[in-house]
């Protein structure tokens, strides 16, 4: 087993916080950058080979995996390549299947888009999914899913059975059903990397755009092949400001470690809560699902459902409900207590210093 991870994308819809800092696989959750979550919840598969497709802020990227995960503590070796044009996951899909370490490869493969998705498996699942690429009659393409109240973000699996006839691709509407999370399994690399690279050589972009996309392959696959879904326990999407709210909370509900906080009578925790190294706080009430992360200070201020994704962020006399803070930003209030009911919803960039009409709940 090989992987092929896509962490190439800038995440635009973050704005400052990754145009001006780093990319959105290095925001922390808790105690533990996005793209290091991910990571980690593939390594039950033992892979032999791990392939990142790194782009933007991909030095940092890099580094990160090296540190973390390199040689000396896990027994894979990694490829990194790059992608310079912005030709979609199909395109990084080719580029790494291409590359001298992966150009002959032809097992099975599997590709996660670290950056924006985080799934969790139980040890019985994880025996299932281990079975099911083991087994003679593995399909040829295999998709990593989840059931939703509201498809309308995704791409909607159309099932006959326990094969996949067809994958919708996002309608808006908000009907439930059973969605793709960005994981893929597929069992024979040579036909993935010959398909790809045959729409490359035809310029058969997606929907005529400017971008190959993996659906293009498991467009054929369903036609030609067998194609089924496996359901993830748990999955966490990052993709915007609301679903990595969402997320959050989630990791909170297991991560929190307030009890293990020390403060002062002057501070109020509502757990859960996530508190990094060196932080310290006074005079303010912090929570639920709110995490601060490392050498970070909150004074005189309301924090909600909060997430410093970076570490070094400063926080004065401000009520917080719903922000995403970048490393190293300042945010400060102005203490006027008149306005009981005012709060904010911000995301805030990189080193980057905000001023805020707000209010003061401490009495």
């Amino acid at each position: 087993m090989r992987f092929i991870l896509p962490a190439a994308g800038i995440g635009s819809r973050w704005g400052d916080l990754t145009l001006l800092g780093d990319t959105k696989g290095l925001f922390k959750i808790g105690n533990k950058e996005i793209i290091g979550r991910s990571f980690e919840e593939m390594l039950f598969l033992k892979p032999d080979l791990v392939s990142v497709v790194l782009g933007h802020d991909g030095e940092n990227v890099e580094r990160y995996l090296r540190d973390n995960y390199g040689s000396s503590k896990y027994d894979f070796e990694f490829d990194f390549v790059y992608q310079d044009d912005k030709d979609g996951d199909g395109g990084a899909t080719r580029i790494a299947l291409n590359s001298p370490k992966m150009r002959s490869y032809s097992g099975q493969i599997g590709i996660k888009f670290i950056v924006d998705t985080l799934s969790t498996l139980s040890k019985s699942n994880q025996t299932n999914l281990v079975n099911i690429l083991n087994s003679f009659d593995m399909p040829d393409a295999l998709v990593m899913t989840d059931e939703v109240d509201n498809s309308g973000s995704y791409g909607l699996m159309v099932k006959e059975d326990d094969r996949l006839v067809s994958m919708l691709e996002a309608s808006g509407n908000p009907v439930p059903g059973e969605v793709a999370i960005g994981e893929y399994y597929f069992k024979n690399a040579s036909v993935l990397r010959d398909t790809l690279n045959f729409l490359y050589r035809r310029n058969l972009t997606h929907n005529g755009g400017k971008e190959y996309k993996l659906a293009q392959y498991l467009d054929i696959m369903i036609r030609k092949g067998v194609v089924k879904t496996f359901l993830v326990d748990n999955w966490g999407d990052t993709g915007s400001h609301e679903l990595l709210l969402q997320t959050h909370r989630d990791i909170m509900k297991v991560e929190g470690n307030d009890a293990q906080f020390q403060y002062g009578d002057d501070v109020k925790i509502i757990p859960p809560c996530h508190f990094g190294k060196g932080v310290s706080i006074r005079n303010s009430v912090i929570g639920p699902n709110v995490s601060i992360p490392d050498g970070s200070h909150v004074s005189d201020s309301y924090l909600v459902d909060t997430v410093g994704v970076g570490n070094g962020a400063s926080i004065q006399g401000v009520n917080l409900d719903g922000a995403v803070l970048g490393k190293g930003s300042k945010i400060f209030g102005d203490g006027n207590n008149t306005l009981r009911d005012k709060s904010h919803k911000v995301k805030v960039g990189p080193d980057c210093n905000l001023f805020l009409q707000t209010r003061n709940l401490i009495n």
